[in-house]
Order: structure tokens, then sequence, then C-alpha cells
């Protein structure tokens, strides 16, 4: 969502002020390759749910936020989040895929795991932007997004490696 719509939201939120929102997306991408290599250590640390409940609780975090952002800093720290946390679940997916269910059916499995991050990516922005339109702000589509990733942190603590028989 915030990054098909990123210069878009800055527009609007600044009311037009702020017409450089493509630098926020160059930024985002740095932050991005950042949250990649992080979260990879950090996941060897602390576990791939654990490290997966913080990028999603981050995430939900930011997005609380984001309605309230206007400003340069504000928008840098939040593209900075987002980009970070996205990186972060590119690093964390495989590695989970591959921890629960090994190497033996990845393809397979990762596979099933990337069709569903491509249709929500397909999908979230496609929403944002209808309710961006027909509200003319982006409010309800970050708390819908807070909410999806506040019950996403949620599941990592039900989630158990599957059994192997």
């Amino acid at each position: 969502m915030i990054i098909g719509h990123l210069a878009k939201i800055i527009a609007v939120q600044t009311g037009g002020a702020v017409q450089t929102g493509f630098l926020f997306v160059a930024f985002m991408a740095v932050f991005n390759a950042g949250g990649r290599l992080m979260a990879g250590m950090l996941s060897d640390k602390l576990g791939r749910m654990r490290t997966l409940m913080i990028v999603c609780l981050s995430q939900a975090g930011v997005m609380l936020f984001f309605p309230a952002l206007d400003g340069m800093a504000g928008f840098f720290a939040g593209s900075a989040v987002v980009g970070f946390s996205y990186g972060a679940c590119l690093a964390l997916f495989p590695a989970t895929v591959a921890d629960y269910w090994g190497a033996k059916s990845f393809g397979l499995n990762y596979g099933i795991l990337f069709t569903a991050w491509g249709l929500g990516g397909v999908f979230g922005p496609l929403i944002a932007g209808r309710i961006a339109d027909s509200t003319g702000s982006y409010t309800l589509a970050y708390y819908i997004a807070a909410g999806l990733m506040l019950a996403a942190a949620g599941l990592t603590f039900i989630t158990k490696k599957p059994t192997v028989s």
C-alpha cells in the first residue's frame, strides 16, 4: 500500500506542499535493503516468529502514526520503517519456510506463500486507492492495514512448526 501510493500520500497529507514524494520512495528502498540484512541476523538470534512479530508490530505502529504525518521528517521516519519492514519480510519468509517445511518442498511452499504476498501486493494498494478516492484520505486504509498487521503479529504466538510424519 505505502510503496505504491507514497508519493500521492505525501501530496495528499501535505496539501500538495511536498511534491517530491518520489525521493521518499528511493529513501524507502535503502531501508528495504537494510531490513533484509538486519532481519536475517536478528532472526538467527531471536527466532523467526519472534522477529516476524516485531516486524508486524512495527508495521502496525507506523500505520497508526501515518495519518498524523505531514512534514518531511515524519515522512522520512515513516518511509524508513515501512521500507525496513518490507525488506525484513523478504528475508524472514524464505528462511521460515525452509525452517518449517525443509528443502524438499521449499519451492512449492515458498511459491504458495509468495503468491499470497503477491495477491496482497495487488489488492492492498487497489483497496487503499479506492478508500482514498472515496474519502479523500488514506486514514481508514492505514487503520485496516494496522489491524491486519496486529492480527499477523498475534498469529506468531500460535504458529507452531508442523510435525513431520
